[in-house]
């Protein structure tokens, strides 16, 4: 069994929130779609990132993918766990459903990243070499991960959140100045 090490800040304002949520769809969506409508929104950040040089309001935009996608990583687990997915011997046990999410999480990643740096910079050398150092990190993090059987969290909810914010102040960068 893995031991999850976190400390999100706000664990005690969010997890109610998500397990509602989770309670009330898990008998009609899968786990797994979940985490499809997850990478979906961030791709749809991605892109909303990459119109943001034809009109600003599409930082705005971003945001709002980047809460879909908080809301559909933060109830896949949920949604699992609610359907004995994440439980060994039980008839729906899934063992690779902690890599399915890992995976999820890393491409998630990588659009927020790249979209956004995309963005603000419009430099591909730089908004390169920051994902780049990324995808390194996160190996390294998943490669630890794995072999000490400890599921490292690096602060998903306040960093979606500090997403938000900067794209709101790149909106409001663009429209002012």
């Amino acid at each position: 069994m893995r031991q999850r090490i976190t400390n999100p800040k706000i664990a005690h304002i969010e997890e109610p929130i998500l397990k509602g949520i989770a309670q009330k769809t898990y008998r009609y969506v899968h786990p797994d779609v979940a985490t499809a409508f997850a990478i979906m929104a961030a791709g749809c950040a991605f892109a909303s990132y990459i119109s943001t040089k034809s009109n600003p309001a599409f930082f705005l935009l971003a945001s709002v993918f980047v809460g879909v996608h908080y809301v559909m990583d933060g109830i896949d687990g949920k949604i699992a766990k609610l359907r004995g997915m994440d439980t060994p011997g039980t008839s729906n046990y899934r063992p690779y459903g902690w890599h399915i999410d890992k995976a999820a999480d890393f491409i998630s990643a990588m659009f927020f990243i790249a979209g956004f740096f995309w963005a603000v910079t419009g430099n591909m050398t730089f908004t390169g070499t920051l994902t780049g150092l990324f995808v390194i990190g996160y190996i390294q993090l998943m490669t630890y991960s794995s072999k000490s059987q400890k599921d490292l969290v690096m602060g998903g909810t306040e960093s979606r959140l500090g997403l938000i914010a900067l794209n709101v102040i790149a909106y409001v960068a663009c429209t002012v100045f």
